[in-house]
């Protein structure tokens, strides 16, 4: 038994010695590169390896477009082909009207025209500066009552209008035996400019608020 087990003991030792023993090749590169990832080879400057459908390419970078793609981009082997949309057509600044549309030229808008909006209110405050004239003209101390009427007219500037504030709290005053603390304030601006109006137009002016008597003594 002894010797039986002895026998079996070197020859599976013979076996497992040959085994371990014998030369295996052995390629470097697929140490390096696994099976399935091949070494892919350099692209020229300026290239570089994208995935175009199914497959791998030395491609420029791929092309943008500001306002997106009208078309493409494909590659057709040496060169991306595509269009790009049209950016918005402009719109005149605040304030201006468009005479003349514009039209694309294929790189550009070119050819609109836009007009100053003719004003058809004064664009200043006229309250807030009627107010800061009456506060330090003669008599000064009046604050500005409610607006009570605008008339239209034509000044020498061109049309215009007179803001009138009635009620407006100030200064005591007495004429003709009737007295108050009430005056009526007038301040006219050019429409188009927020200008106070030439001189000849009277611009300004302050009187009393007298209350209207009837003639008939009603």
């Amino acid at each position: 038994m002894k010797k039986f087990k002895t026998a079996i003991s070197l020859t599976l030792m013979a076996t497992l010695g040959g085994t371990l023993l014998a030369p295996t090749p052995t390629n470097a590169e697929w140490v390096q590169n696994p099976i399935g990832v091949p070494r892919a080879p350099g692209c020229d400057p300026g290239y570089s390896w994208q995935k175009i459908g199914v497959r791998y390419q030395c491609v420029t970078p791929q092309p943008t477009c500001a306002y997106g793609f009208a078309s493409g981009p494909v590659w057709t082997g040496t060169a991306w082909n595509y269009s790009c949309n049209v950016p918005p057509a402009p719109s005149c600044p605040s304030g201006y009207d468009q005479a003349a549309a514009p039209s694309w030229n294929g790189s550009a808008w070119v050819g609109q025209q836009c007009t100053p909006r003719a004003q058809t209110q004064t664009p200043s405050d006229p309250e807030a500066i009627c107010a800061a004239h009456a506060s330090a003209s003669p008599p000064a101390g009046i604050k500005m009552g409610p607006l009570t009427r605008k008339l239209k007219f034509n000044s020498y500037a061109g049309p215009a209008t007179q803001y009138y504030h009635d009620n407006s709290p100030g200064p005591y005053w007495e004429v003709g035996g009737q007295s108050g603390t009430n005056w009526v304030v007038m301040c006219a601006f050019v429409n188009a400019t927020g200008d106070w109006v030439p001189q000849a137009n009277q611009p300004y002016y302050v009187t009393p608020n007298i209350p209207y008597t009837d003639p008939g003594g009603g």
